[in-house]
């Protein structure tokens, strides 16, 4: 028995996805640009092919930008993907290669379309950055093969490449369904060179080693093989995959694990295996698969097995692509993700069961201040942020929703002040946030703490972190900036110093490639491009932080007491290796040992001499400093402990009001 037979088809996912694209660009005419536009540093037309609303339309580009050192000049490169199959690669506005990629597939020039955006890193080792792209999805009809391949730093074919996707429901001619997924490469085996994960709407999630081979293990098994048995879902889901895969380290061994978003829904008790009480609340879509319904978070190892608490079942799809960000503290990344917009559309009963955004641990257990997912008013397809938009030396959860309103949170579930809110560009308008759009986090006016960038029609917008719009709006002070394209922006900007000049440019494209320069002090992006990095794996590893206990000593004292005294200091570094040193500032604090190395906690041991004739009252004796470093970053990693001695008559009842080592 296979659920796949239910009402999903390739051909209707084919009309899902134009209907998608068109409904993503709107029905928005060509406005006027008003005086005060920013002037580019620099635009350059890039090829491109028309659009399926209009021949003479060619700004339909859902790829977003990746940038990184592509040629090792220690400049970051601009790359882009172009929506009729050309990866163009941009040295400080020049060229450095255009490669059509439609020969690999047997097509002819400018015939293969990409929607996903391309990922850059390193895959062998060698020395050298490799292109990584996944094809057939973007806005183009016909057969556009979906495939994954691999360029090197000119832009020449690596061997063994393009890994085709499957035809799951042997359709359109046996043409291989498309990927709107956009690769993460990650080390998933721990042997030094990287692998490619990508999902597919051929249900499949894939990962394949930098020569082209799968990884042991892949295409994954749905969850439901292991409940159900049935053999058709040992290498592949039940459904479709639209979001893109996020790779983080959350068990501490090394390896990234990885996160995935799918359409793949749950079975009722009707079914074989243990439902867990799940159940289909609103009705189906004509001839859907009888309790079977929602959409799944996948969690899996390097090797294709589940990871404990996962999938996460919810009643909508995930089309969302997850950001994983350890926002506690804890050494472990948190789950940042929102849903999708399947039954919404298609129940009869149109459920807002997809209005949220979801916050899970590494067990998949939902955070506290996040049970049941926030509430948002809207569908949630679009990607989250992680930042300190607040400048509280914290992390917000920024996300826009479908119908482009903005929010944001607190790690901790409280919304932060000033959100919700619409962002709205130079001519009023607002800009639909669907599937592989979402915002970027950078600091755009030097105040230390991140703005929120995102694209507004053919405009991009910038908020600030208290909701204020920075940019011109329709109603706003005419003398603020605005960033305009020139054209429909269905994808993500991105900032990087592309000009080697210290400071962040904004690159946007759609039918051309637009770097503008950013207002001075703009010199650091916690969220800087879909995805957050080059390697698009959609994490940002919040480096871990010193803590001390006791923060203060404070020594009770009675005279006839010994006046040599230990105190004990607990360190504490969550999942990492670090040298400790401990320096003072006053004679009478001694240490038995002055350094050493721990992993995690440690306890070191503080001596204290009270010099002689000390008169009743509070005596600041001086202070301990604590110093660690690790071979990755350490947050507080300076840290002093004042030490006191309070002396009193008589004998104290208590000697010392914290732990005294032996």
């Amino acid at each position: 028995m296979s659920i796949r037979t239910r009402a999903r088809t390739a051909g209707l996912l084919v009309l899902g996805l134009l209907a998608f694209l068109v409904s993503l660009a709107g029905a928005q005419q060509a406005p006027q640009a008003p005086d005060g536009q920013m002037t580019p540093k620099w635009s350059v037309a890039l090829p491109t092919g028309s659009c399926p609303w209009s021949a003479a339309e060619r700004n339909c580009h859902t790829s977003s930008p990746a940038i990184g050192d592509v040629n090792r000049d220690g400049r970051l490169d601009v790359v882009v993907a172009t929506n009729n199959g050309h990866v163009v690669a941009f040295s400080n506005g020049a060229i450095l290669w255009d490669r059509d990629v439609s020969g690999m597939f047997g097509m002819g020039a400018n015939s293969q379309s990409i929607g996903a955006s391309p990922a850059l890193a390193d895959l062998d080792g060698n020395g050298t950055v490799e292109v990584v792209i996944a094809t057939g999805g973007g806005m183009t009809s016909g057969c556009k093969p979906g495939g994954v391949l691999v360029l090197d730093d000119g832009g020449r074919p690596h061997s063994n490449w393009p890994r085709l996707a499957d035809n799951e429901d042997d359709d359109n001619g046996g043409c291989p369904d498309a990927f709107f997924s956009t690769p993460a490469l990650g080390d998933l085996d721990g042997n030094g060179d990287l692998e490619i994960v990508i999902g597919g709407f051929d249900t499949r999630i894939y990962a394949y080693h930098h020569n082209g081979q799968p990884v042991a293990g892949f295409p994954a098994a749905s969850a439901l093989y292991y409940r159900t048995g049935w053999e058709d879902l040992r290498a592949r889901l039940t459904d479709s995959i639209w979001g893109s895969p996020a790779l983080a380290d959350m068990n501490g061994d090394g390896r990234p694990e990885i996160f995935i978003g799918t359409d793949e829904g749950n079975l009722d008790d009707s079914h074989p295996g243990d439902a867990n009480g799940w159940t289909c609340p609103y009705r189906l879509p004509a001839g859907w698969e009888e309790g079977y319904c929602g959409g799944a978070l996948y969690g899996l190892t390097g090797s294709g097995a589940l990871l404990p608490g996962f999938p996460q079942y919810r009643l909508e799809t995930f089309q969302s692509t997850p950001a994983l960000v350890d926002v506690t503290g804890d050494g472990r990344p948190e789950i940042f993700i929102g849903t999708g917009t399947f039954y919404h559309n298609n129940s009869p009963d149109k459920p807002d069961a997809g209005n949220r955004l979801y916050a899970f641990d590494s067990q998949g257990r939902e955070l506290p201040g996040w049970g049941g997912g926030q509430p948002t008013g809207d569908l949630v397809p679009g990607s989250p942020a992680v930042g300190d938009i607040a400048g509280d030396a914290g992390l917000e959860i920024v996300v826009a929703t479908l119908n482009g309103d903005l929010h944001a949170w607190h790690s901790n579930g409280a919304r932060v002040s000033g959100f919700p809110m619409t962002p709205r560009g130079p001519f009023g308008d607002t800009d639909k946030q669907d599937v592989g759009k979402g915002v970027i986090l950078g600091d755009y006016d030097g105040d230390g703490k991140m703005e929120i960038f995102m694209t507004i029609g053919w405009t991009i917008g910038v908020i600030d972190g208290n909701g204020q719009m920075l940019t011109r709006t329709n109603s706003g002070d005419p003398s603020r900036p605005f960033y305009y394209a020139d054209g429909l922006l269905l994808n993500n900007p991105a900032l990087g110093d592309v000009d080697g000049d210290g400071q962040l440019e904004l690159v946007a494209h759609n039918s051309r490639l637009f770097v503008w320069d950013l207002p001075g002090g703009a010199i650091k992006a916690d969220w800087p491009m879909f995805k957050r990095n080059p390697a698009r794996t959609g994490a940002a590893l919040v480096a871990p932080a010193l803590t001390l206990d006791p923060a203060e000593i404070v020594l009770g004292y009675a005279p006839g007491l010994d006046r040599e005294m230990r105190a004990v200091l607990t360190l504490n570094v969550p999942g990492a290796t670090y040298n400790w040193r401990l320096t003072a500032n006053s004679g009478v604090l001694t240490f038995p040992q002055a350094s050493g190395t721990a992993s995690g906690t440690a306890q070191v041991t503080v001596v204290i001499r009270l010099p002689d004739g000390l008169g009743q009252g509070t005596h600041n004796l001086g202070a301990v400093t604590v110093e660690v470093s690790g071979a990755t970053e350490i947050r507080n990693s300076r840290v002093s402990v004042p030490v006191s001695a309070r002396v009193i008559r008589g004998q104290p009842r208590a000697r010392l009001p914290f732990v005294v080592a032996p």
